[in-house]
């Protein structure tokens, strides 16, 4: 997985590698991918669980995540020896916002190797090893393990952070680096029985290109290769036209936890609530409902929209205002009470829903000058107005949310021992 990596900006930064996928590995490429929560850990929970991060206790307790189920297990179960890597430990999936594993979760884990190498250093970027960076370090760690498992079944994850999270042009400074993992893996017929995914979790979530139109479909739609062996094609020929119809349909990390789950019985294909597998054909129609993304996180009806009068903004930017204070109620006593500073868009996007009319906000609030994006849904009548699930920050706000560590709220308070400062 390559954080914060979406399909356009694959497009921008990794034309080797995605030459090499696809003319050479003749790897699938997804193009209707839609990402389902805001970051990486509530996006790669419904990838390894296939459920919601706020349907699972188990992921909230203060003994870590522990006692949660994630997709290595059930590999594991079948006879396949697991691996798990992250190149930046100090904000793993399961560590920066949540307890993380008290036991080791794999069987080979990268995580302490991580964490020793990255202590003394000022800052991500400084952390290498040998006089290797830790990008690099990941990639033939990818290699070895696929040499020395060559003869056994496995499942790998790793993780490429370091390199790409913070800034959209760091993507190109990859590109050499997985075409040339890519190319010892597969010159060396280490590939000849193996499914691989190469995919971002969702694309950039902040900076100057976030705040155009391209940038919030680009945050939503990450990029995700999928690639099968010759002989799965050959044998499986049903199941790998399904994938190539399912390049052009609606898809989710959902339906990548359905996938996984269908490689391990491909003959006694499992249903799942949200998910479906890429092997079966994903119907033309799905809509963003069926597939389990919220309405903030649809892309489906961004290609119609109209500017808002300046009634409609007002009125919408002061609904939002007061649903974000609703949200921080409990915590007062730590967080800011949040004014409204500017109003930066409001657009109505026009679906083909009779029931419903939906616009998308976004503003500026103080203290912090926090920017903030909301989809805001009312009836045919517009008699009231909510907001519909998840709300996005789109600037940076560094460490003026430390006094909180609840997942939503560490995005929206601005702590108030900081804005006394």
């Amino acid at each position: 997985m390559i954080d914060s990596t979406s399909r356009i900006n694959s497009l921008r930064y990794l034309p080797k590698t995605r030459q090499y996928l696809i003319e050479t590995l003749g790897a699938v490429e997804m193009m209707g991918y839609n990402k389902l929560a805001d970051n990486t850990m509530v996006n790669m929970v419904p990838f390894l669980t296939g459920d919601y991060y706020e349907n699972q206790p188990c992921l909230k307790s203060k003994h870590g995540v522990d006692n949660c189920t994630f997709i290595w297990q059930n590999y594991s179960q079948s006879g396949y020896l697991t691996h798990l890597g992250e190149d930046w430990p100090w904000a793993g999936t399961f560590h920066y916002s949540l307890k993380g594993f008290k036991r080791q979760p794999t069987d080979y884990d990268d995580r302490p190797f991580h964490v020793a190498n990255e202590k003394g250093s000022k800052w991500m970027t400084d952390t290498c090893f040998h006089g290797k960076s830790s990008s690099e370090t990941l990639h033939q760690r990818i290699y070895d393990l696929a040499y020395n498992l060559r003869n056994k079944r496995y499942f790998s994850l790793s993780t490429h952070s370091i390199m790409t999270h913070n800034y959209l042009e760091a993507l190109r400074n990859i590109d050499n680096m997985t075409l040339n993992t890519f190319k010892k893996l597969y010159e060396n017929n280490l590939l000849n029985n193996t499914f691989l995914a190469f995919f971002g979790d969702h694309g950039m979530r902040f900076g100057k290109v976030r705040m155009t139109f391209i940038g919030q479909l680009e945050e939503r739609l990450p990029m995700m290769f999928i690639y099968v062996p010759q002989w799965f094609k050959t044998k499986y020929i049903g199941f790998f036209n399904n994938l190539k119809t399912n390049s052009r349909r609606l898809t989710t990390h959902f339906d990548m936890f359905s996938t996984l789950q269908h490689l391990l019985n491909l003959e006694n294909e499992r249903t799942h609530k949200y998910g479906k597998s890429l092997f079966r054909e994903i119907p033309r129609e799905r809509t963003c409902e069926d597939a389990g993304i919220r309405p903030h996180w649809c892309t489906c009806n961004y290609h119609l929209s109209a500017t808002d009068n300046s009634t409609t903004r007002n009125n919408l930017a002061s609904i939002f205002i007061q649903h974000l204070n609703t949200l921080l109620k409990n915590h007062t006593h730590k967080c800011s009470k949040l004014t409204l500073k500017s109003i930066i868009s409001s657009i109505k996007l026009l679906s083909r829903q009779i029931e419903y009319i939906e616009h998308r906000v976004v503003i500026e609030a103080e203290p912090g000058d926090g920017i903030f994006e909301a989809t805001l849904r009312c009836d045919r009548n517009c008699s009231t107005y909510n907001v519909k699930g998840d709300v996005s920050r789109v600037n940076k706000y560094g460490t003026s949310t430390n006094c909180v560590k609840d997942n939503t709220l560490r995005k929206i308070c601005h702590c108030i021992n900081t804005a006394k400062r």
